[in-house]
């Protein structure tokens, strides 16, 4: 919730609330308010050497925020993040991210982001499926050694993108060649070819239908002649 707006660039936006003593440097600074650092408890799952199993209590530092201003000014809701193994702390769409580019991406971060060779010099990547579907990055390496933010509309979502490329700090999508077939296509022909199916199967059981019954009546046909037959003779 806002309590105060500023002007931003011509823009209505959220006035930022003031920041606690002891937060971390970062790039966050400048579009995120009321932020905390605070040591936080949490029950972890554990196993000796022995196979047993055990819980334990866990202390972690975490950077809380009580907004942070996505690209167009909006501010976001309560945002926070592990700052323990994080040195550089930015906002990504509202979202507080690690721009550490020593950090490698865990195997969960990486499924939650669109494919592409970004993700080994991009850092502080958040993917937005909204009315507009985005990919914002808030640290990607540039030619110069530096890093820049840099922000890529997704129209079909994750999969628009056969590859999304760093290019000197901005995102680039390879498109499908022709004949390549997209995911998001296949899902789209998915319930087409099961009605195509089904109606092949429909159209099978009614031709087979239609042909015993076209069977049925050329032996009631045949059956008739035959009597008809035997009769003619038994009366000569």
């Amino acid at each position: 919730m806002c309590k105060n707006f500023g002007n931003l660039d011509g823009k209505l936006v959220c006035d930022l609330e003031e920041n606690h003593s002891g937060v971390p440097e970062g790039s966050y600074l400048g579009s995120c308010g009321g932020c905390r650092v605070q040591v936080e408890m949490a029950v972890v799952d554990g196993k000796d050497e022995d196979g047993t199993t055990y819980q334990e209590e866990q202390g972690k530092t975490v950077l809380r925020c009580v907004h942070c201003r996505d690209s167009r000014g909006a501010p976001g809701g309560e945002t926070w993040l592990n700052i323990d193994e994080c040195k550089n702390v930015g906002n990504a769409e509202g979202v507080l991210v690690c721009e550490d580019h020593e950090r490698k991406l865990s195997e969960q971060e990486a499924e939650d982001l669109p494919v592409g060779s970004y993700q080994e010099s991009c850092r502080g990547c958040v993917f937005r499926d909204r009315d507009t579907p985005v990919l914002s990055c808030s640290a990607c390496k540039t030619g110069k050694g530096t890093t820049t933010s840099a922000r890529l509309g997704l129209a079909r979502g994750k999969h628009t993108c056969k590859n999304i490329r760093n290019v000197d700090g901005r995102l680039r999508c390879d498109r499908y060649r022709n004949g390549e077939l997209p995911p998001w296509a296949m899902e789209e022909n998915a319930p087409k070819k099961e009605a195509d199916a089904s109606s092949s199967i429909n159209n099978s059981e009614s031709n087979g239908i239609q042909h015993d019954a076209t069977n049925h009546v050329e032996t009631q046909q045949a059956t008739t002649s035959t009597e008809h037959t035997t009769a003619s003779r038994d009366e000569l």
